[in-house]
């Protein structure tokens, strides 16, 4: 059974909600990364984004409306620098055993190289992986996992139990 899925929807709350519960569902220990949206007020407008390892807690802004320099995404300037050090955090730890969730698969993490090598080796590997996509992106990580769509609350269940059956240890 394939280990490697894919996770592509509309709106990013709902996706890491339910990349919460295939975490905590899921029976692996974790390794990874998580993308933190920032907000100065509650549910308020994003104004940039953390990214996390998910194994030793790092994380560092990576995306704000305060960075001046390119590479611009959107409204948002990208530290690819501080996505490296991220990266090279989760790097340095072991995946073998482990859930590898990549969260996510998109235009500011993609800015930077490493980034990208990282994922791929990842998806070539080992160990199970759950990762959500930004939809411009499947066709060049489609390959490697099954996808799975989310257009509505009605997936979000089918979702999270086809991937945690396929991912038990």
């Amino acid at each position: 059974m394939n280990k490697k899925h894919l996770i592509v929807g509309t709106d990013k709350r709902k996706l890491r909600t339910l990349l919460d519960h295939i975490i905590a569902g899921s029976g692996w220990p974790v390794a990874g990364i998580r993308g933190v949206p920032v907000s100065d007020v509650p549910h308020g407008a994003h104004t940039g984004y953390l990214l996390r390892d998910l194994g030793s807690g790092e994380e560092a802004l990576v995306a704000s409306m305060d960075f001046p320099a390119p590479p611009i995404v959107e409204k948002f300037g990208v530290e690819t620098t501080a996505i490296d050090r991220v990266l090279g955090v989760c790097r340095s730890q072991p995946l073998e055993s482990r859930l590898v969730i990549i969260d996510e698969i998109g235009p500011i993490e993609l800015s930077s190289d490493q980034f990208y090598t990282w994922v791929v080796e990842v998806l070539e590997g080992p160990s199970p992986v759950v990762a959500i996509v930004d939809r411009p992106y499947l066709p060049t990580y489609a390959r490697f996992g099954r996808v799975h769509e989310v257009r509505d609350d009605a997936d979000l269940e089918v979702v999270q139990d086809a991937i945690l059956i396929a991912v038990q240890p």
